[in-house]
């Protein structure tokens, strides 16, 4: 019994040696790779953000406030090329920045490091980002024009909607008839573009900017096209959405207009379908009416009550001089203020020169086809009409007045 717990004490003893001599080997070799001291690495880059540019390239990224690196290095093209960016720390967390110019079009790779000021190096940390070039500007387009036009002798662009979400806008350049030059920003959402002078050659210049990502340092530009305005061509304005707006000084309807004010518009010169005011109201006087519609007018056609009666033509109370005024929002008061802006003047013209009573063939027919008055170039878009009446034909009937047939020609906004 006593033989075997001597054997078991020389088994542990012997045991106790090995693992002894094992631990000094390790130490020992341990100690010969650590044979200048513990090894050191000083913190690396935290939060890259990559900023795209034009052959260039923005890199950014954190140190932490306890961080002892005083300078980091970013290779890149597999550690064939770097730059060194030094460093100054201050007590909070720092923000270290980097951009690298003259930079081919493509992708890249690009690893940074940083060190401290015993030359030791962080772990490497890796950020991949695109540079862009001339290959991605030769692929830009401007945005697509609708229509480019001259409406009220003022430009007016339409647009296409922007598919590409890369484009941030467009801007149009012109010179004014001074020959200064002019810029203006038109943003993706805008559809109709309308420029409040005209331009110098009635022409403008124009390009598409673009980001081709949310962090771009650079904007992209496709080239400059030029733009002819034309003057759009006015179209005669749709009757079905005329309506009577009539306003509290307005004069008031003659009993024997039977069609009302509708009359006026109701593409039919025959008798009893005419719109006139009462007699005995006053002069001058006045009416309103609504287009349905905002527009520039161009021009507006007027036939004089008479095609069944010829002996009305340019007599009784067909109108011989009135004004066209405008509004877009008129106050129901019916009171001439700011809010109603004069288009013209207009005066009704017998060809022949006859005096009252006497009329020509030609003023009969000139009468039966319409007389047609011209609204200046820059008359503003309105879509409100007040036509006050000045004087008629016979200026004993001036204190009333009849029309058959009024038709607008412009363009609709």
């Amino acid at each position: 019994m006593k033989s075997n717990l001597t054997v078991k004490l020389c088994m542990v003893v012997v045991a106790a040696i090995c693992i002894l001599s094992a631990c000094t080997k390790m130490d020992s070799t341990y100690k010969g790779f650590l044979k200048d001291g513990e090894i050191r690495y000083s913190k690396r880059p935290d939060s890259i953000q990559v900023f795209p540019g034009y052959e260039r390239i923005k890199l950014s990224w954190l140190l932490i406030a306890d961080s002892n690196a005083t300078k980091c290095r970013v290779y890149w093209n597999n550690g064939a090329d770097s730059v060194e960016v030094p460093v100054t720390r201050s007590a909070a967390i720092d923000t270290i920045s980097v951009v690298i110019s003259n930079l081919a079009e493509g992708n890249y790779t690009f690893s940074i490091y940083t060190y401290d000021s015993g030359g030791n190096p962080s772990i490497r940390k890796d950020t991949t980002g695109h540079v862009y070039g001339d290959e991605y500007v030769n692929s830009l387009a401007n945005r697509l024009v609708r229509d480019a036009s001259l409406v009220g002798g003022m430009p007016r662009i339409n647009w296409y909607s922007e598919p590409d979400t890369t484009a941030v806008g467009t801007e149009i350049l012109y010179k004014d008839g001074n020959g200064v030059a002019h810029q203006i920003w038109v943003p993706l959402q805008e559809a109709v573009t309308r420029m409040e002078e005209r331009p110098l050659g009635d022409s403008v210049q124009y390009r598409t900017l673009y980001l081709p990502d949310s962090l771009a340092i650079d904007t992209f530009y496709a080239p400059y096209e030029t733009l002819h305005l034309q003057k759009a061509v006015p179209i005669e304005l749709d009757k079905s959405k005329f309506a009577e707006y009539k306003l509290l000084t307005d004069a008031p309807l003659s009993k024997y207009a039977k069609a009302g004010m509708a009359g006026l518009w109701d593409d039919n010169i025959d008798k009893n379908h005419f719109y006139g005011t009462n007699a005995g109201w006053e002069s001058p006087h006045w009416f309103t009416f609504d287009m349905g519609v905002e527009a520039s007018l161009d021009h507006f056609v007027m036939w004089q009550r008479g095609k069944d009666n010829t002996s009305l033509l340019y007599a009784n109370a067909n109108p011989l001089k009135f004004e066209i005024w405008g509004s877009n929002d008129p106050n129901p008061n019916g009171l001439w203020d700011s809010t109603w802006v004069k288009l013209m003047d207009c005066e009704s013209v017998k060809p022949s020169g006859l005096p009252l009573g006497d009329n020509s063939d030609d003023d009969i027919a000139q009468a039966l086809a319409g007389e047609t008055f011209n609204f200046p170039d820059d008359t503003p878009p309105v879509r409100y009409i007040r036509i006050k009446i000045l004087s008629t034909w016979d200026p004993a009937d001036s204190d009333h007045s009849f029309i058959a047939e009024l038709t607008f020609f412009g363009v609709a906004e």
